[in-house]
């Protein structure tokens, strides 16, 4: 779809996604004097797209240097985190099953590199923190969509795609305490 305020003809719904801005003003937060991220994506995965550009978007509005990486294995996205790992000031970490499943390796890899998250099953793993919608909240804005759609009989196209509104930042009380990090 080309605009979750506008959706192409026959698509609504809820997603995941939120704006990069919001990710970022946390991050701004915990991160004083940010110069350098590293990016890890899962290669082939269209999230990874969306991932890469949002993040692209916010680093060159703020003046960070970004290292984008797209990965196709364990043993490449280790790899390229421990290679990296001397030349950012942090790592973000995507939303694919490449990540999800090797998540802890990653922190390992990092050492001390801190690591964040854009999904809050990759804070459970190890991540240091992240925004994360509200599946409830997320459950209950689909249905208010779908009343609006079958009941009220609004044109789909003028049911905005939604996002949670007020995310929940989950931190890794552990990696917080590890990384000597306020947020």
């Amino acid at each position: 779809t080309s605009s979750l305020n506008s959706p192409d003809k026959g698509i609504t719904g809820v997603s995941y996604y939120l704006p990069y801005e919001q990710h970022f003003s946390v991050i701004d937060g915990a991160f004083k004097n940010l110069e350098t991220i590293g990016l890890l994506l899962e290669k082939g995965h269209p999230s990874s797209v969306i991932d890469a550009q949002g993040t692209k978007e916010q680093a060159e509005a703020r003046g960070i240097t970004l290292f984008t990486r797209f990965l196709t294995s364990k043993s490449e996205l280790l790899s390229e985190t421990k290679s990296l790992k001397s030349k950012v000031d942090i790592f973000i970490i995507g939303s694919q099953a490449l990540i999800f499943d090797n998540v802890k390796d990653v922190v390992k890899f990092a050492g001390k590199v801190p690591v964040v998250s854009y999904s809050g099953k990759s804070i459970e793993g190890g991540a240091l923190f992240g925004l994360v919608p509200d599946d409830y909240k997320l459950g209950a804005m689909l249905a208010d969509s779908v009343v609006d759609v079958l009941i009220n009989k609004t044109p789909i196209s003028q049911v905005p795609i939604k996002t949670d509104p007020s995310p929940e930042l989950r931190i890794n009380k552990e990696m917080k305490e590890f990384h000597q990090v306020e947020i």
